[in-house]
């Protein structure tokens, strides 16, 4: 008895229950979306994107089309190619990317590969908020699993030692 009321108080966590989703899922390409990026045919362009929040303006007259604003006060100002690219670079630091990444050039890629990158984030995330709600009926779990698994979707998973 002492056993069972032991197994029973120990509740799987966010983590655990991510892996269990995360090797679960039929996923046809893991490759972090940098990585994905770079192996796009179009990308040929190498920019910087901030570690800090984005802010974009595209319909501000102050602000240059192809400008994003980075940090809180919005002192950190980096000019891209084109809307389109500062579009795609906004869209990435969202997403958690940083440092140089290579995109493409031209602004009909740019637009091509933005979209392919939202729908894939997209299929993704439907898919794990289907297996998160077969794991769990708590709704801030659910929130906390997706959260996870679009992190390790979009970072790359890191290995964690048992």
């Amino acid at each position: 008895m002492e056993q069972r009321a032991k197994s029973e108080r120990r509740r799987l966590s966010v983590e655990d229950l991510a892996l269990d989703i995360w090797d679960a899922a039929e996923i046809e390409d893991r490759t972090p979306l940098k990585e994905w990026l770079a192996k796009q045919p179009e990308a040929k362009s190498s920019i910087e994107i901030p570690e800090d929040k984005p802010a974009f303006f595209p319909d501000n007259p102050l602000f240059e089309l192809n400008t994003v604003c980075f940090g809180k006060a919005g002192k950190i100002r980096m000019e891209y190619r084109s809307r389109e690219q500062a579009e795609l670079a906004f869209h990435l630091a969202n997403y958690g990317i940083s440092g140089p990444v290579t995109v493409p050039l031209s602004k009909e890629a740019c637009r091509a590969v933005l979209g392919h990158m939202k729908d894939r984030i997209k299929r993704v995330n439907t898919l794990f908020g289907e297996l998160a709600e077969s794991r769990t009926s708590d709704d801030r779990i659910r929130a906390q699993l997706i959260e996870v698994l679009e992190r390790w979707y979009i970072q790359g998973k890191k290995i964690t030692n048992p």
